[in-house]
């Protein structure tokens, strides 16, 4: 279930008239290396097809593209965006744009942003290793402070399991960043820290890049899944679950429903409404 979160009304540095154009101009800087990103242009593309025209920018891209180099002096109407870096979060903001967040990457942007309800698919993953007999838990994802709502998920997670009277082992918990630049040193890391766990163990990843790592670390400290380690994700990726040995559990968030809701709160702020403030 797709739902918005925390929508604020500040939506740039420089406020521009509302959109009169039979035909708004939108830019969609949105990756298509990932399942997620390519879910959301699914959903915007559904929208369009059942309602008036944009004149639409869309560019193939990765998450961590820059920003094209024409934003600045763009004379468009909106913008959808996956930032995931302070650049991108500059120029989007600094073209006063209405403009909607789809990474949630960043906190305080000022930008509404529309994604997965954390709350639910972290609940429906909690409730699939309980019924499952699991009675340890642990959450395996990036180091605290890399993104906002990586952070989320991982708080969200323990809240849950200590709220059911478990106990959650966080990977990474007091690690400041990655063993950036050496693989064969994560997943070391990794492997020490999963013979460490009591098992049998449900592991909750922040993302299926990461269950995929766990995955191959379960390989190296011999833990046997989903015996001793299941492990469960989020994003429902095709591309990664087909290198998942064995058979990788993923949540789908049904972004194709986000894509869509996105579409249509935009072009309702580019017709000059606000959008809501609660939910």
């Amino acid at each position: 279930m797709a739902l918005l979160e925390r929508p604020l009304t500040h939506l740039g540095t420089r406020a521009k008239p509302y959109c009169k154009s039979a035909m708004p101009r939108v830019a969609l800087l949105i990756e298509t290396s990932r399942e997620y990103g390519r879910g959301l242009l699914r959903g915007i593309a559904w929208y369009l097809r059942r309602h008036p025209q944009w004149s639409v920018y869309f560019h193939p891209m990765g998450l961590d593209s820059p920003p094209p180099p024409w934003l600045g002096s763009w004379e468009g109407d909106g913008i959808l965006a996956r930032i995931n870096s302070e650049r991108m979060a500059q120029a989007v903001l600094a073209s006063g744009l209405p403009a909607i967040d789809l990474r949630g990457a960043f906190s305080g942007l000022g930008l509404p942003h529309i994604g997965p309800d954390n709350r639910i698919f972290i609940r429906q993953a909690l409730d699939h290793l309980v019924d499952r007999g699991f009675r340890h838990f642990a959450f395996y994802g990036a180091p605290p402070g890399e993104f906002h709502f990586l952070d989320l998920r991982r708080k969200l997670f323990r809240d849950m399991v200590e709220q059911a009277g478990y106990q959650c082992t966080v990977f990474g918990e007091h690690y400041k960043r990655r063993c950036r630049g050496s693989w064969e040193r994560q997943q070391q890391r990794t492997a020490a820290w999963l013979r460490q766990l009591s098992t049998p163990v449900g592991v909750m990843c922040s993302s299926d890049e990461e269950a995929l790592s766990l995955l191959d670390a379960c390989r190296r400290a011999e833990r046997s899944v989903p015996d001793e380690v299941a492990v469960i994700s989020v994003d429902n990726d095709e591309y990664i679950c087909l290198f998942a040995k064995p058979t990788l559990t993923s949540i789908d968030v049904n972004t194709e429903e986000i894509g869509c809701q996105a579409a249509a709160l935009l072009a309702s702020m580019m017709a000059g409404e606000k959008p809501p403030q609660e939910f």
